[in-house]
């Protein structure tokens, strides 16, 4: 038998299907796990918990579209994007923020990666906070979850590094995995007997209960191997590893957020309209054909300072626009056509932390100029495998 504190992590938030797969119009969302169910069901046929009836959320009637057009208009020029009661998207100049009344669920990376969000006021009525709802918010302090929440999915508060407090009260019957994993400041507040409680516990979060009692974190929680969305970035937890499995934007200016540990194969292939990408420090390794074929991809920039050790298999190859590239000096392999056929590429810094480099590495790269340290493995290879350098002592 599955779990209660599992239920978000295996019910997908959002998903529009009904218990046999076909698609339905008529349709009513679990409020604990997220699940659609046939519109006149009384219990979930996933996580099999009863509805509650409209009035029971927070003692008044459910508000769900209740949102006057005079309220659309000043949450749309506030930054907000709210359809049918669900808040799809904040695109708003951050601070402390105040969802308006009237809102019902925050969706899958609404909040997603929103560097200058420092505090969150949730509404009464808001019954489900979505996927990665508010991952990779580093300012955000505090949030006090309201009474009429029910459920908190995967990923929701993920990374959010300065997050201390959460308030999360009785009502709350679901919480998605990872949903406060990398919160190293965090404390649970809830009463005693909670879902929140038992959740904090399991996952070695410091609690606080109600009555003052207070249990300190006893051990790590243990390695999690699940996946969640951001609207730019698709993103794997595996063997503690932070994995960037497909990127999902419009391209252009690229940055990848700091805690990605890896950049997956094929994770940028052909994505002809991105121009420019920045590794954060955390990135160890960019993967198999990871850019490849970006034809309009003319500035990659690493940190100097960082944890990258390997450039992989054709991970840059068929860029054709890309010109100039320094490597970081963490930088200890480059692997075959990591390189390869970038036609405009005419200098590489290398430097000497570099030990290998496969033979078709730079292949086809007619105006290359390789720059290294002298005496160094890379001046080696360009000298045995005729290619230009240039060396520093």
């Amino acid at each position: 038998m599955i779990g209660k504190r599992h239920i978000l992590s295996v019910c997908r938030l959002g998903d529009k299907l009904c218990n046999n797969g076909v698609k339905n119009m008529e349709m009513k969302k679990c409020p604990f796990c997220g699940e659609e169910n046939n519109a006149d069901a009384v219990s979930c046929g996933y996580c099999e918990k009863p509805f509650p009836k409209p009035e029971a959320l927070d003692g008044a009637p459910h508000t769900e579209g209740e949102l006057s057009a005079q309220s659309l208009k000043q949450a749309k020029k506030a930054g907000f994007v709210i359809e049918d009661g669900v808040l799809k998207k904040y695109k708003g100049k951050g601070g402390n923020v105040a969802i308006p009344e009237g809102v019902t669920s925050i969706a899958r990376g609404a909040f997603c990666d929103c560097k200058s969000l420092k505090g969150v006021t949730i509404p009464s009525g808001l019954t489900v906070i979505g996927d990665s709802a508010f991952a990779f918010c580093r300012s955000l302090t505090s949030v006090v979850v309201p009474e009429s929440v029910m459920g908190i999915g995967k990923g929701a508060f993920y990374k959010c590094t300065s997050l201390s407090s959460v308030t999360v009260p009785a009502s709350v019957q679901g919480i998605g995995s990872l949903a406060f994993n990398e919160c190293p400041r965090l404390t649970i507040h809830c009463p005693v007997g909670s879902f929140a409680e038992e959740y904090a516990r399991e996952e070695g979060i410091k609690v606080v209960l109600t009555d003052g009692e207070a249990v300190q974190k006893e051990q790590e929680p243990e390695p999690a191997e699940e996946s969640f969305l951001s609207d730019e970035f698709e993103i794997d937890i595996h063997d503690g590893e932070v994995i960037l499995t497909k990127y999902l934007g419009e391209g252009g200016t690229v940055v990848i957020p700091d805690g990605i540990t890896l950049i997956g194969e094929d994770a940028f292939r052909e994505c002809l309209s991105l121009r420019s990408v920045s590794f954060p420090e955390s990135v160890k390794s960019v993967g198999y054909l990871a850019f490849y074929s970006c034809k309009s991809l003319s500035q990659v920039s690493f940190s100097k300072s960082g944890s990258l050790w390997e450039v992989g298999e054709g991970a840059f190859s068929f860029c054709e626009s890309l010109k100039l590239v320094r490597l970081p000096g963490t930088l200890t392999n480059i692997n075959e056509n990591a390189f390869s056929f970038c036609k405009k590429l005419s200098g590489v810094s290398i430097p000497d932390s570099v030990k290998e480099i496969g033979v078709t590495a730079f292949s086809e790269c007619p105006k290359l100029t390789l720059y290294c340290v002298k005496g160094s493995y890379a001046e080696q290879f360009a000298e045995k495998n005729s290619i230009k350098c240039e060396t520093v002592e």
